[in-house]
């Protein structure tokens, strides 16, 4: 009866306490504390969410005043009973909660961390209503009739009640609470407390017993039930247990037998049967109080605590001692009874039921095949292992034998997952090489599956939209085949990974990277500067400056727009500039103001990387005023004859903005230079002549005035006045003209023009070019010169020409010119004289030659030079070369007591048909000297005079001399000379040859008859080599010859050597034993090298069957052609045979020798090889191999799959994108192909070393794939 009538008091209060007085709490007072020290019976304390931390005395008045005074402490859940966060949300934090009377009620709170609840004494008898009560004690003493918790959440609370008090609880959730005892023996045992309606330890008055009440996330404090819960509307009335409702989504509860051994063969069934259960669910599970059962009378209840966490195996069994069951870890042992489980052999079955009945779980087994054709497995001494836990477990063929062996030997996985699944695939990071823009190449990987369970692939990704998968099965038995495709959308680098997950126990999430590259042929734009400063300009005037735009790459600049800010301007606005050219825009500043201005100059184009860019533009405009220009600062009147007038002008030119006024001219220096301008005002844009008189009355050999232009408001500007004689030094140049002054501005146009205007001592300077003349000195000792003069540089040489044109000889000294007379840095070329010498010709004269060529003149004697009558020219550095004479010396001819001297002179390639290729003498008196000359490659006919001893003097010859006249050679080369070297008419001492190298030898101190290793003859190049025998011979250690070395050691040829295998019309079969793995071995006999230099074999083959092919080597033997791709051009070919022509060169790196019995040919024999390839299958899809070698040098080979005919094309781009080389492109039939690259391009030219891209089209497929060739 108090039971009854405390409910109806609540639910009475419940309904009537809005006419009470409501006091808000913090509204009306900041404390719950003060709000019911303020309150009356019946009043109604409402609290607002938040968190108080304060002790409460819950009575109100004193025990002479309202002694039995009651109030409602509720929350503004009471408002919105739906709402059950207002419950967590509004939380009373305190050491305790105390009434001494009164029937209080509190109502929707959470009420933790209190030591204990204290209503006691004078008959406190409080009700909780929606309350959560965490880690609380009650305490409640005689005077009390009862204590009520009405849908409330208690954890961890303790209940201390006087034994004649009830402690009423409904539709609750008790966990830890009311007593120690998780049976709730005390419970049971007190008859004062009243349980109905509540999770808590026993059945009885619709109490719920061993589930848990599946809150959704206690560890966090939320305390909301799932909606699978079993409180959902199991309470009183079907309302839900507990203080809070439903607050997530329902738990997964599964449990799944998994495993049965009951047949074991290690040991008995009895000691040895068990079954495994599995927990696929969320939540944990407690099988105490469950039954296992068959069909029959089989019947269990366990009966300890028998915990199996989510994911995790429990085994069940019939013995837990390792020692005797057969090695197998039992974690619950159900024997024991005479009706506990057995596991039949035959059919039988395995049933869970919980403790309210509920069956969980069953496998009902047939007893295999041999009993009436189960489809379940009937192993012996193996367990029966379902496939899957999510599998269904009544499908016989769900289930497998057992594989894996454990404890004693028999076979089955207790405690661990049955079959599982095992993941392989190559993490290697995969690279696309690269790929063009908005086209795809695809790379495939193999998943494998080696696990003994089918691996489901659960999903597959990746991180970049740019890579996709495919995959041809996502359930594996054994393997399967992952696409991944590349669309790369621009230029550049990409990356991305690859997300695999399955459902292999142990790899989880299996990560690949992926890398690629998208191209696209495009510009680049570089500019030639990123500011321009115009400085100063003057307002209302423009400033032009120039920026060179420049195109880098590898396709077209569009320049679409270009435009400035401010007072600044661009022209063109728009253009193309194609690849590696330049465009040139003028960009001008116009001050309006004199101020400094800034701006920018923008130019937008198609440059992916640089498609806006921006130019810096500044200057200063300055104030107006005039400016003044002068046409010429300097004016030259030549050489004026006295008593002439010569008259030369300089206009003055006003480019400013303000009138210019020229106050006055001012002149100093010669008063020979006159003017009749004294004044004038320009206008901006005009100008005046200043015209200036020079006429002498005598013949002055100079005369220099300087003028100074006074205007107001700018700088003075001078003119510089010259006139009269201006050597020593006279200009002549092939832009020049014989009326200019001679000068370096006005140079003459001929030689012959500066020789004539000098005098002794002077220099005529000849500016390089060709000039069409013949020259005489005229018997003036001045210097005749090229630039050569002025700079030693060489070039000059070959580079200012004199030419006679045929017209005689070329220069002529014939007027006692001494050797003050030079000439120097000239060629001297085409003279021809039939009566006199061809390219100079000394009388009586004496001249310096130095640093000349003479070359190509022809004369009746002395085709190059002819010395006569007592000349004695000194010739040093000069080359005579390529000259012919009718009589005597081709070179050189030299009569009538002259005696020149040579010093580093190369006599080279001269003809005669009488006499002297190289030098004839003829009467020499006193002495000719040969001082490091060269004489080789001359030739002297078979007329000369007869009763010689020689045969003509190929290099030298001598007819006589006079009386102590010689010829001496010191430090000479005569060499390959015709028909010989040095003959004279008769053998006296008027020759003394030493320290010389002399073909066939000749007596003498020091000298060698060697092969003087010149370093290239063959191209005129008569340098020596470092190994040269003349080379440190010559007298006090010098080098023999004219010229020194020019190059490394002389090269000796390799040695010869010979072909030895395949022998020559040798024939090889390949069939279907040697196809895949036989090659075609070459090899020859070794040559060497007298240098010591390393050796390089240059194996080439050729056939009009099968492509050339060719490869470079060190070693003698080759393993060069595989069979399998012979046959793959034959089946291409449509051919059967092929005969192969091979040869071998061996280099140095300098000469090249071909094997002495090359070529040989080889046939081979493809037919048999043809017939079994037929019956071999074509590959399934098309692909583009990595080509092999790689990096290579020089060739590589491409091997490429064709699952079908198709028409295709293989092509070699730079990294630029430029095309190299196309090798293939035509029909082709399925099969597996090949193609080899020699590295070079379409035109057959050898290809630099760096990165390549080759890229295979056939058909709708595309692929590209980089290789790089090294040199």
């Amino acid at each position: 009866m108090k039971l009854l009538h405390k409910l109806s008091i609540i639910t009475i209060f419940i309904i009537t306490f809005g006419f009470c007085t409501t006091i808000n709490v913090p509204a009306d007072y900041s404390t719950i504390q003060e709000g019911i020290d303020a309150s009356s019976d019946g009043d109604t304390v409402l609290v607002a969410p938040g968190l108080y931390v304060e002790n409460l005395d819950i009575d109100i008045g004193d025990e002479y005043n309202n002694y039995w005074g009651s109030i409602m402490l509720c929350s503004e859940f009471v408002y919105y009973p739906d709402s059950t966060s207002i419950i967590q949300n509004t939380i009373i934090m305190s050491n305790s909660i105390s009434s001494n009377y009164g029937d209080h009620t509190v109502y929707g709170f959470t009420i933790k961390e209190n030591i204990y609840l204290d209503f006691n004494y004078y008959y406190s008898n409080p009700t909780f209503i929606n309350c959560l009560i965490n880690n609380g004690g009650l305490w409640q003493e005689s005077g009390s009739d009862f204590q009520v918790f009405q849908n409330c959440t208690l954890l961890n609370s303790f209940n201390y009640p006087n034994s004649d008090i009830t402690t009423i609880v409904n539709n609750s959730i008790l966990i830890s609470s009311f007593t120690n005892d998780d049976d709730f023996d005390d419970v049971n045992q007190n008859d004062n407390m009243s349980f109905t309606h509540n999770d808590l330890g026993f059945n009885e008055n619709g109490n719920i017993f061993g589930l848990t009440p599946l809150f959704c996330n206690p560890d966090s404090g939320d305390y909301t039930l799932a909606e699978n819960s079993p409180c959902v509307g199991t309470g009183e009335n079907g309302v839900n247990i507990g203080a809070l409702g439903v607050g997530c989504d329902a738990f997964d509860i599964s449990l799944t037998i998994n495993e049965i051994m009951q047949n074991p063969s290690a040991v008995s069934d009895n000691d040895g049967e068990w079954f495994e259960i599995f927990n696929s669910g969320e939540i944990e599970l407690d099988l105490n109080g469950w039954t296992i059962k068959d069909a029959g009378s089989d019947n269990h209840t366990i009966s300890s605590s028998l915990t199996i966490n989510p994911g995790e195996y429990k085994v069940i069994g019939i013995n837990s001692n390792t020692g005797t069951n057969g090695g197998v870890n039992i974690d619950y042992q159900y024997s024991g009874s005479s009706n506990d489980i057995t596991l039949s052999n035959g059919a039988d079955e395995i049933i869970l039921v919980d403790t309210y009945g509920v069956v969980f779980d069953s496998v009902a087994y047939d007893g295999g095949p041999d009993n009436d054709g189960g489809i379940f497995p009937d192993p012996n001494g193996a367990s029966m292992a379902l496939v899957h836990p999510d599998s269904n477990n009544n499908v016989g063929t769900n289930w497998h034998e057992s594989t894996t062996s454990y404890g004693d030997g028999d076979l089955g996985t207790p405690g661990i997952p049955n079959f599982s699944s095992d993941i392989s695939i190559d993490l290697t990071p995969l690279d696309f090489d690269t790929v063009f823009v908005n086209e795809s190449g695809t790379l495939d990987l193999t998943i494998t599956n080696n696990g003994n369970a089918p691996l489901q692939i659960d999903s597959l990704y990746t991180s970049s939209d740019l890579f996709t998968l495919s995959i041809d099965n996502s359930l594996i038995e054994t393997s399967a085949i992952l696409s991944i495709t590349y669309t790369p959308v621009e230029f550049g680098p990409d990356t991305g990974t690859v997300y695999i997950k399955s459902n292999d126990p142990d790899e989880g999430l299996v990560q690949i990277s992926l890398s690629g590259f998208g191209y696209f042929l495009s510009p680049d734009i570089e500019l030639s500067t990123n500011s321009i400063n115009f400085g100063d300009v003057m307002d209302g005037l423009t400033g032009i400056q120039s920026l060179h735009v420049y195109n880098t790459g590898d396709a077209a600049l569009e320049l679409d727009t270009m435009y400035c800010t401010d007072n600044f301007s661009v022209a063109p606005s728009n253009g193309t500039v194609n690849i590696g050219d330049t465009l040139t825009l003028e960009v001008t500043f116009a001050p309006d103001d004199e101020a400094f201005f800034t701006g920018n100059m923008v130019i937008v184009s198609n440059d992916p990387d640089e498609d806006t860019l921006t130019v810096s533009l500044s200057g200063t405009g300055t104030q107006q005023a005039p400016i003044m220009e002068l046409s010429d600062n300097s004016l030259y009147f030549g050489i004026v004859v006295a008593g002439q007038t010569v008259t030369r002008q300089t206009t003055i030119y006003n480019v400013g903005m303000l009138g210019l006024e020229v106050e006055e001219i001012t002149m100093e220096g010669s008063d020979l230079f006159t003017t009749t301008f004294s004044d004038a005002t320009v206008e901006p844009g005009d100008s005046v002549d200043v015209v200036f008189q020079f006429a002498p009355t005598e013949q002055v050999p100079e005369a220099i005035a300087t003028v100074t232009i006074v205007a107001s408001g700018v700088a003075n500007q001078t003119v510089t006045l010259e006139a009269g004689y201006f050597g020593p030094v006279w200009y002549v140049a092939t832009t020049g003209s014989d009326d200019n002054y001679g000068n370096e501005e006005t140079p003459f146009a001929t030689v012959q023009r500066g020789i004539d205007a000098s005098i002794n001592s002077d220099t005529v300077l000849v500016l390089a070019g060709t000039y069409v003349e013949n020259i005489n000195y005229n018997g003036k000792n001045i210097v005749v010169g090229s630039l050569f003069l002025s700079t030693s540089d060489t070039s000059y040489i070959s580079s200012t020409v004199i030419d006679g044109n045929q017209n005689g000889t070329v220069v002529s000294f014939e007027s006692g010119e001494d050797n003050t007379a030079v000439l120097s840095g000239f060629t001297i070329q085409n003279g021809m004289n039939l009566a006199s010498a061809g390219g100079i010709y000394c009388w009586g004269s004496s001249p310096s030659l130095e640093n000349l060529t003479i070359s190509g003149n022809s004369a009746g004697i002395g085709g190059g030079i002819w010395c006569y009558g007592y000349s004695s020219p000194s010739l040093k550095n000069m080359t005579i070369s390529g000259n012919s004479a009718i009589s005597w010396g081709g070179g050189i001819c030299v009569m009538y007591n002259s005696n020149p001297s040579l010093e580093n002179v190369k006599i080279t390639n001269n003809y005669t048909d009488d006499c002297g290729g190289g030098i004839f003498y003829d009467m020499v008196s006193l002495g000719s000297s040969l001082n490091n000359v060269t004489i080789t490659n001359n030739y002297a006919g078979d007329d000369c005079d007869p009763g010689w001893e020689g045969e003509g003097g190929g290099g030298i010859a001598v007819r006589a001399t006079t009386f102590n006249g010689y010829v001496s050679l010191v430090n000479c080369v005569l060499w390959n000379n015709l028909p010989d070297e040095i003959y004279s008419q008769s053998q006296n001492n008027e020759i003394t040859v030493s320290y010389s190298d002399i073909q066939g030898g000749w007596e003498g101190e020091g000298n060698i008859d060697a092969d003087p290793l010149f370093c290239n003859p063959e191209n005129g190049d008569y340098t020596l080599a470092t190994n040269s025998p003349c080379v440190g011979t010559g007298e006090y250690g010098a080098n023999m010859g004219a010229l020194d070395v020019g190059c490394g050691p002389y090269n000796f040829s390799p040695t010869e050597f010979s072909l030895s295998t395949p022998s020559n019309n040798a024939q090889i079969t390949i069939d279907d034993s040697n196809m895949s793995d036989g090659f075609i071995t070459f090899s020859w006999g070794e040559s060497s090298d007298e240098n010591g230099d390393s050796l390089v074999y240059l194996m080439h083959a050729t056939s009009t069957d099968l492509e050339d092919f060719s490869l470079d080597t060190n070693i003698t033997s080759i393993d060069m052609l595989n069979y399998m791709e012979i046959v793959d051009e034959m089946s291409e070919n449509n051919i059967t045979s092929a005969t192969i022509e091979w040869t071998v060169d061996v280099t140095d790196g300098i000469d090249t020798v071909t094997a002495n019995n090359a070529p040989f040919t080889l046939i081979v024999d493809g037919s048999d090889a043809l017939s079994a390839l037929a019956e071999k299958l074509i590959p399934e899809v098309f692909a583009l191999r990595q080509n092999y070698p790689n990096p290579f040098n020089p060739t590589t080979q491409i091997r490429y799959d064709l699952p079908e005919d198709a028409l295709v094309a293989i092509n070699i781009y730079d990294i630029m994108g430029r095309s190299i080389r196309s090798l293939v492109n035509s029909k082709q039939t399925a099969g597996y192909r090949s193609i080899q690259w020699n590295a070079t391009n379409n035109l057959g030219e050898p290809v630099s070393a760096g990165m390549y891209i080759y890229m295979i089209q056939a058909g709708e497929f595309r692929q590209t794939k980089k290789m790089v060739l090294l040199k």
